[in-house]
């Protein structure tokens, strides 16, 4: 299982809507090529997933949305064996609230390769967060739904992106090859999403 930790400075209640608005995934989570939700049933709601990589990875998660966490396990997939994580947020006594990511991929490669991609995307998604909350706090009148209440407006189609001359939404570029692994005389050499990474035998 790969984790990782982020403090947001922002709205608890805008965090908690982030995540559960499946539509918008496509917006800050790194490799996410489509998120469209399938059918909802109380607090789980099944959601059709494509990830985009070297391999395109399709899938049916089921995320089941609590007030303090988010998680997610794989319904079905035709090129994933697993893929399961959570998103758990606390309260901090200065106000501040943090989100524990933390995900498992079972795939045909190797774990330490799964595993450092991973570890790549928590921290990209970590970054999306909290430049994604302080775009709540810095359009004013942006009022993120409570948590109570954010699981069921999640299944409702997203809104255009365009309304009364405003702007559509910038979605953040991504690398088109986000994994290569080539096997060279010093051994297993692996680029992922601009880093490289050199396994030796």
């Amino acid at each position: 299982m790969v984790k990782n930790t982020v403090i947001v400075k922002g709205d608890r209640a805008a965090t908690y809507q982030i995540l559960t608005d499946f539509s918008k995934y496509l917006e800050w989570y790194p490799e996410c090529e489509k998120c469209a939700v399938i059918s909802v049933n109380g607090t789980a709601t099944d959601v059709d997933m494509v990830l985009g990589g070297m391999k395109v990875a399709r899938m049916v998660l089921r995320y089941d949305c609590q007030p303090d966490a988010v998680t997610y396990n794989m319904v079905s997939s035709p090129d994933l064996k697993g893929f399961t994580g959570s998103y758990r947020i606390s309260d901090n006594p200065d106000g501040t609230h943090t989100v524990a990511m933390e995900v498992e991929l079972t795939a045909s490669a190797p774990k330490f390769v799964t595993d450092r991609m991973m570890k790549s995307s928590l921290e990209k998604q970590a970054k999306q967060l909290q430049d994604r909350n302080a775009r709540f706090a810095g359009a004013g009148g942006a009022r993120p739904a409570a948590a109570a209440g954010a699981a069921s407006s999640a299944a409702a189609p997203a809104a255009a992106a365009t309304t009364g001359g405003t702007q559509p939404a910038v979605r953040a570029k991504r690398p088109r090859c986000l994994l290569r692994v080539r096997k060279t005389g010093e051994g297993v050499s692996i680029w992922y999403a601009g880093a490289d990474y050199r396994k030796t035998p």
